[in-house]
């Protein structure tokens, strides 16, 4: 019998304590019928937690986040719901389940579809009305099957370096995985929880942090293996060449700079597979420390964008997908995305730069405006959609309903990634807010700038000075094989293409304290105005603070 059933795995998970080894789920409208369940499941299998609702739209709530669920019940003599689209809607919630339906015998043959039935070959029939024994046969059978499935048949040894532990709270942001999920019950022992490219349940994830676990664990297998040797080994050369730049040479400025861009799209590509992992944390800390010491070393932005290595397929338009540079893998090329990395990286340089002009750069506020920039615009995939600033875009009309939605949601997406990180007080809020503008037209939320905070309207500032300056970069780098002007020795596209940023930003950002940033900005320019000549060969025609 089921009640009888071992759980040495599941007691052993450490610093849990599992008060009930699998919970059911029972709808029905007559209190009577409920509470008799609740008495027999008491009686006869006090380890199953019965719950109970008396109609779909009830029970839709408690069986989203209360689950998961190893046995439903349902009774066909519902008035409100049809048994068979109870059962299709439930399992759709909480995947596939055995199903007991109760009721009279002519209620469940007239009621219950046939394929509804079929579906689990463990769905049981219990007639109203039950005996005891049918009751317990009829429990006894449908909780062996989900026992089986969830954890004798998942249960398996492993060796811990094989996987990477991922904060549970990551998969609050996914329907779905390209990767098994476990957790750990024993020492060496995980359980699948979630099955690579399925969809699972909000529930699912809900249940395990009521029961105190903190983390699951994804193997390292093809991609993520990659994703992962990537994060160790461009973590490693940034922590080597960090201790370094007070002395580095600018050809060997322009590698850490390569290299922080090259990080930021390892981070993208993981962040957006699986959430945030501890090597991701290090890593970002890494490219926030190391960025603030080169800014300090080149003591402006201007210097920066003159030794900043802009990838060249930057220039053309690719059709909407993230621009890349190829890295290989055994031989085979893998296509690795820059164009947002390199938007992120400037963006935090630019912010550095209104700080400075501010005299706000305290550490704390720099290491904001780093993991701010970082991961912005991370849970994007389509880079197309960064495109976009507001939400009524006549242009947007040919893209898919689920890639709008993905364009209103990213802000919001990114800041609870951000909640992954410790030190990073309000870094959430900045970025929940990079997409609003200052008359309120910008979403998620129509704030306008006295809505504001001061530390997310800087990072507003960075990041459009940031957008304006690539899009500006682009088209003088299209047109330098064309243009008399682009030709001259002395022409900076870099010092150009922000003249006109800054000219961009000063008419949209023109008002409250917005138009103070965009003049923190400038000033910074002027005080380091030996810095950001040193590219134009002595031209007055190229400069930026005259």
């Amino acid at each position: 019998m089921v009640e009888g059933i071992k759980v040495s795995y599941l007691s052993k998970i450490r610093g849990i304590s599992y008060d009930y080894f699998m919970k059911a789920f029972y709808i029905g409208e007559k209190p009577e019928d409920s509470d008799h369940l609740l008495r027999l499941f008491l009686a006869h299998f006090p380890k199953v937690k019965l719950l109970t609702a008396d109609s779909l739209s009830s029970a839709q709530e408690s069986f989203m986040f209360e689950g998961p669920f190893g046995l439903l019940l349902i009774d066909v003599a519902l008035h409100k719901d049809s048994p068979s689209e109870v059962a299709k809607r439930l399992v759709d919630l909480g995947g596939n389940r055995p199903i007991v339906f109760v009721g009279p015998k002519n209620y469940i043959e007239t009621r219950v579809e046939e394929s509804v039935f079929r579906y689990n070959e463990c769905n049981q029939l219990l007639y109203r009305p039950f005996s005891v024994e049918e009751f317990k046969k009829a429990v006894s059978r449908a909780l062996s099957w989900s026992y089986k499935e969830e954890f004798e048949s998942s249960v398996i040894e492993v060796n811990y370096n094989d996987y990477i532990p991922v904060k549970i709270k990551n998969f609050y942001l996914f329907t779905e995985m390209p990767y098994d999920a476990y957790v750990e019950v024993a020492t060496n022992r995980f359980i699948k929880v979630i099955n690579k490219n399925q969809r699972y349940p909000i529930s699912r994830i809900t249940g395990y942090v009521h029961k105190g676990v903190k983390s699951f664990y994804l193997k390292k297998e093809d991609n993520l293996q990659f994703l992962s040797e990537l994060l160790t080994t461009i973590n490693e050369k940034i922590t080597k060449i960090n201790c370094k730049v007070g002395i580095l040479t600018d050809e060997q400025l322009t590698e850490l700079l390569l290299l922080q861009v090259k990080a930021v799209t390892v981070i993208h590509s993981f962040v957006l597979a699986v959430g945030v992992v501890q090597e991701v944390n290090h890593l970002c800390n890494d490219i926030i420390d190391g960025g603030s010491l080169l800014f300090d070393r080149c003591h402006s932005v201007i210097e920066i964008l003159r030794l900043f290595p802009f990838s060249e397929n930057n220039s053309e338009n690719n059709g909407g997908t993230r621009n890349s540079q190829s890295a290989s893998r055994n031989g085979e090329k893998i296509q690795v995305h820059t164009d947002s990395a390199e938007s992120a990286m400037l963006s935090y340089y630019f912010s550095l730069g209104i700080l400075q002009g501010l005299r706000w750069d305290s550490n704390i506020s720099r290491r904001k405006m780093g993991l701010a920039a970082i991961l912005h615009d991370s849970m994007v995939a389509n880079e197309k959609l960064l495109e976009f600033n507001v939400l009524n875009d006549p242009l947007l009309a040919p893209f898919k309903d689920e890639e709008k939605l993905e364009l209103k949601e990213h802000p919001l997406k990114a800041a609870r990634i951000a909640q992954g990180f410790s030190g990073y007080s309000d870094v959430d809020f900045i970025i929940e807010h990079h997409h609003e503008h200052p008359d309120g037209t910008g979403f998620p939320n129509g704030l306008n700038s006295s809505d504001l905070p001061s530390m997310s309207s800087v990072f507003i500032v960075a990041d459009r000075l940031a957008y304006e300056f690539i899009h500006k970069w682009k088209e003088l780098k299209k047109s330098s094989s064309t243009s008399s002007v682009t030709k001259r020795k002395s022409f900076s596209p870099e010092n150009a293409a922000l003249r006109s940023a800054i000219k961009r930003v000063e008419i949209v950002y023109h008002r409250g304290h917005f138009k103070d940033l965009v003049k923190a900005f400038g000033k910074h320019l002027v005080e380091n105005a030996k810095y950001h000549r040193s590219n134009e060969g002595g031209s007055e025609g190229d400069g930026i603070s005259g």
